[in-house]
């Protein structure tokens, strides 16, 4: 009976995250939890639009061994005419600090820009599907879904496994 932890590893976004909460977060977690019975631990690089940080991410799974699959950004999968500049405007800008300057049709365009580019490289529940999809067709007893910051300890990670309903086939954990 094999379980799996799946970890999703995203993009740091300005006004929420620190520039490198993505990394510490996953350095403390490769560092920290333990390695738990009858169960594997895989990570799922979602559309990381920064290439150092990617590269400096996949670097500290291949030092601790880790495996990991990678849902590619592309700027072509942005609908926008300027997916560039709406990506750029997504990571300046919140909604709530627009929302209400939103008067004029150029603001409105703006904005519609920003929500299709979050929708994209966000990706959660496209990415959560995906890691359902990949425990279910590898045949896992137990699919745990991760998103950012969620660690286990070692009790709590044998009081799930211990606990849970067995007609249980996955469980997310949202951030």
């Amino acid at each position: 009976i094999m379980n799996i932890i799946i970890r999703i590893i995203s993009n740091d976004l300005p006004f929420i995250h620190s520039d490198n909460q993505t990394y510490n977060n996953l350095e403390f977690t490769l560092k920290n939890e333990k390695i738990f019975r009858n169960t594997h631990k895989l990570f799922v690089l979602n559309r990381i639009v920064d290439k150092p940080k990617k590269i400096k991410i996949i670097s500290l799974l291949k030092q601790y061994k880790f495996k990991y699959l990678d849902i590619p950004f592309e700027y072509s999968q942005i609908k926008s005419k300027h997916p560039k500049l709406a990506l750029g405007r997504m990571l300046q800008y919140t909604l709530k600090e627009n929302w209400n300057k939103a008067h004029n049709t150029y603001l409105n365009k703006i904005i519609n820009e920003l929500l299709e580019c979050n929708l994209y490289v966000i990706n959660n529940n496209g990415c959560r599907n995906f890691c359902i999809d990949y425990g279910i067709k590898n045949k896992y007893e137990i699919i745990f879904v991760l998103d950012s910051n969620s660690f286990f300890l070692e009790k709590d990670y044998y009081e799930i496994i211990n606990k849970v309903n067995k007609s249980t086939n996955y469980i997310i954990i949202p951030q």
